[in-house]
């Protein structure tokens, strides 16, 4: 058991019993509990429905990822855009950057390309009022949900749902039009097919359509949906941010005789060899140091010290695989720091190994002590995507609910 400074204690489980807690269901471990009360969310946006939850994950899991090649190359532009007036052209001089702010700019536009589309995304008065609520909700998150004290939270947590709110309405100025918008055209197209609408390839038809196609929310207004879509930015930004800072500061502060930098230019220069090579969907999956690298980060100064957190149904509370019975409203989960640092898991968990992730099971034979890792751990050290998961590398959490 571990304290919080929230008075809220949280009940870490072993390895073994991850498998078991993620496939428990909503009604008696919660992950919805947990989020709600870890981030505040009861206190800075009292106004949220959740009835929208369902349909954002399907609709992320399902049709985001799996229509993200045919968004690379429209991303790559701005990306480079960006990064061209972040950091400049002049190659013959330094430049003095703060990394934080140019991984700020490049991921929030970026993002926004996937989230809203055009020309939604390159609208900077938009950009500014989405990017202040996702700086006020996420320091209120943190502030109010994990280190104020429960009983102080409703005073502290409406205080700052009043610059939340504010940058939440000038944010919705913008996109609940376009939620409408978009609701009417869908259902003006199925009710007529010689309707001419082209479906713009974003988040907000594919979360549209979802929530058409279900009963329950076909008439649903639009302003639930475009708050969902808000906030689904402010995940999104953040985590990404903060993984594309570290990965750089991580590369930065290694050691220069290892030539990492050298061979990740040396991998991209063989994968992007024509300018078309940038829009081809195709490229990504070859640039297996560069994955590697930040799944090292994210290995090594994981975002999250705990995760899968869930909070305890039950009237009568739940019992753990090993025997320990947890009552009503405690919150488990697993701590990742400790997984990820492991050394039955990874050989040298302190050293940073960018390319750790790449090297086949024989190359990690040729390390030597192989055989006191797990058979999991050598499986897990194939070539495998970023967003993979498993019960011993948490970075996006691990199960159904993995962001």
């Amino acid at each position: 058991m571990i304290p919080d400074a929230g008075f809220h204690p949280h009940v870490l489980i072993p390895q073994e019993h991850i498998g078991w807690m993620i496939d428990q269901p909503e009604n008696v471990l919660s992950a919805r509990m947990t989020q709600v009360g870890r981030f505040g969310l009861r206190y800075l946006c009292p106004t949220l429905d959740f009835n929208h939850d369902m349909f954002m994950m399907e609709a992320v899991r399902k049709d985001l990822t799996r229509n993200l090649g045919r968004l690379q190359s429209a991303m790559v532009q701005d990306i480079s855009h960006t990064i061209d007036n972040a950091m400049g052209l002049d190659d013959g001089s330094w430049n003095e950057i703060c990394i934080a702010k140019v991984m700020e700019a490049v991921v929030f536009k970026s993002i926004n390309r996937t989230i809203v589309g055009t020309p939604l995304c390159h609208d900077q008065e938009y950009l500014n009022y989405s990017t202040s609520f996702a700086t006020w909700l996420g320091a209120g998150s943190i502030i109010v949900g994990q280190y104020t004290p429960w009983m102080m939270r409703p005073l502290f947590g409406y205080l700052g749902a009043l610059p939340v709110y504010c940058c939440m309405q000038k944010s919705l100025k913008f996109l609940v039009p376009l939620v409408r918008d978009r609701m009417e055209h869908i259902k003006r197209k199925r009710a007529d097919a010689s309707f001419e609408f082209d479906e713009p390839k974003d988040l907000v038809t594919w979360m549209v359509i979802a929530v058409l196609d279900n009963p329950e929310t076909k008439d649903s207004p639009p302003g639930p949906l475009a708050t969902r879509l808000l906030l689904f930015t402010l995940g999104a930004m953040h985590t990404t941010v903060m993984t594309a800072t570290n990965t750089m500061l991580d590369l930065v502060s290694s050691n220069t005789d290892s030539r990492f930098w050298e061979m990740l230019r040396e991998e991209a220069a063989s994968v992007f060899q024509i300018e078309d090579d940038w829009a081809d969907a195709a490229s990504l999956p070859k640039l297996s140091l560069a994955d590697s690298t930040i799944r090292e980060s994210l290995r090594k100064n994981p975002m999250l010290t705990r995760v899968i957190l869930r909070e305890v149904m039950p009237r009568d509370g739940v019992t753990l695989p090993s025997g320990h019975h947890l009552p009503k409203g405690a919150w488990v989960g697993a701590a990742t720091v400790g997984l990820q640092h492991d050394d039955r898991f990874y050989l040298k968990p302190e050293e940073y190994d960018p390319f750790r992730f790449a090297k086949k099971q024989a190359d990690a034979a040729d390390e030597g002590n192989l055989e006191k890792l797990s058979d999991k751990a050598s499986i897990y050290r194939k070539n495998q995507g970023l967003a993979t998961t498993s019960d011993i590398y948490l970075a996006f959490g691990h199960g159904r609910h993995a962001w």
